[in-house]
């Protein structure tokens, strides 16, 4: 078991330091990997830039995990700002990013994965010309799929745009007042995926005839009183 792991790690690729950046090196440019917050002497700025190359290589992602602030003082707060050039998130990218009070997303991202927002309640803002993503009235949306990928504070209470997919964990920030709410999921939304309803409580649940899918854990510690 040693010697396989071992391997594993070999094969792993190198990590390199561009200041308070950790990344590696794809044929396609750095890939971001940890931010460093906890540098001695670091504090955030009001507006955190994401550099667009590391160690002279263009920045094309940001892998797992990568912007986690859960050891960041809580009174500390930020904009941040993924630079033109990065195209693609990892899962769980935004995990517990609580620090950040808005997120800029740049138009050259074309994959943002479900559930990457978890413990995050930023607002979004998505550059225009962004092929794939837009953001309605606070709703982040996958235009090539219809699928809700999140819901900033700001929609709390609102209609669910229209939309063919609720993805996984999408309405952490839609949702309000335990048991007081009716959660009304509209026609047109055809499936509700793993985690996209969790841990609440709500005064009512209405489903759509357009409903064709609830995947397993849709509605997991959600109940209806």
């Amino acid at each position: 078991n040693y010697w396989v792991d071992n391997e594993d790690e070999q094969n792993e690729p190198a990590t390199h330091t561009d200041g308070i950046y950790e990344y590696t090196l794809t044929d396609e440019g750095a890939v971001l990997t940890n931010w460093m917050y906890y540098t001695d002497g670091y504090t955030p700025p009001d507006v955190v830039k994401i550099p667009a190359e590391l160690g002279g290589q263009p920045l094309v992602g940001i892998g797992y995990n990568a912007l986690n602030t859960y050891e960041m003082d809580s009174d500390i707060s930020f904009t941040l700002v993924i630079p033109e050039g990065v195209q693609w998130l990892s899962e769980d990218v935004f995990q517990c990013c609580h620090n950040a009070n808005v997120i800029h997303f740049p138009a050259s991202l074309i994959e943002i994965p479900e559930g990457c927002f978890n413990h995050v309640d930023a607002e979004i803002i998505v550059a225009v010309g962004n092929p794939r993503y837009e953001v309605r009235d606070g709703f982040l949306i996958d235009l090539q799929t219809s699928t809700l990928l999140y819901t900033a504070p700001s929609t709390t209470g609102k209609p669910f745009p229209a939309v063919r997919r609720l993805g996984s964990g999408c309405t952490e920030n839609w949702i309000t007042g335990w048991g007081e709410m009716d959660v009304i999921i509209p026609e047109g939304v055809e499936e509700i995926a793993s985690y996209a309803f969790y841990d609440w409580e709500a005064k009512s649940l209405t489903l759509p005839e357009s409903l064709r899918l609830i995947e397993t854990c849709a509605f997991e510690a959600f109940g209806v009183i």
